[in-house]
């Protein structure tokens, strides 16, 4: 879905759905709201409150939740990061997503704890700790 002719920008994004999962980085603020209402009214995006695996074409993310990067795996949909989009509305086109797609957020904290016993791994199997020994 990329091209190389320029489209006026009130229609960008109107072949698009988009999902978005964007949180700051510095206090966790959901902006997900605010970029969606903007995408809306000034470049023609459809935006969802839950992503479709059938009509969803991109999900918008940062900092977002494990479960929206596991849909977005499941249903083969673009996880997108939020620059895309500027650079998308700077040429007036869609531009290949492949660098800007989101393998690995690193700033994404652990949602769950994992409990020993669901890993498989038993006291008996464990190393003991080293110590130094005394001299």
């Amino acid at each position: 879905m990329t091209s190389t002719k320029k489209i006026d920008r009130a229609i960008l994004f109107s072949q698009c759905e988009f999902f978005i999962d964007y949180r700051s980085s510095q206090d966790g603020c959901d902006r997900s709201l605010r970029l969606g209402n903007e995408l809306e009214n000034k470049y023609g995006a459809k935006i969802v409150e839950q992503p479709q695996s059938s009509s969803t074409t991109h999900i918008i993310f940062k900092n977002g939740t494990l479960e929206t990067k596991l849909f977005a795996q499941k249903y083969n949909i673009p996880l997108i990061e939020p620059i895309w989009l500027e650079h998308c509305i700077k040429k007036r086109r869609l531009i290949d997503l492949k660098k800007y797609q989101v393998i690995n957020d690193e700033n994404q904290p652990p949602t769950e704890e994992l409990a020993l016993d669901q890993l498989e791994i038993t006291n008996k199997n464990m190393p003991l700790p080293s110590t130094p020994k005394n001299k």
